[in-house]
């Protein structure tokens, strides 16, 4: 349970910082937002398969 918030931490601190520079420069999002996508995807299946091993 505490690799699962960890993970939402990193996440969360990235759309936040991340998420100000398609305000300031609205092409970026093109690029930002599907790299997010992926990497919210590899976090959450990397989550998802070690979640098996611990007994958190």
């Amino acid at each position: 349970m505490k690799t699962i918030f960890r993970y939402l931490l990193i996440i969360a601190v990235v759309v936040f910082f991340l998420g100000v520079l398609p305000v300031i420069y609205p092409p970026s999002a093109l690029v930002i937002y599907p790299v997010l996508t992926i990497l919210g995807c590899y976090l959450g299946w990397l989550a998802s398969k070690n979640g098996c091993k611990n007994d958190d």
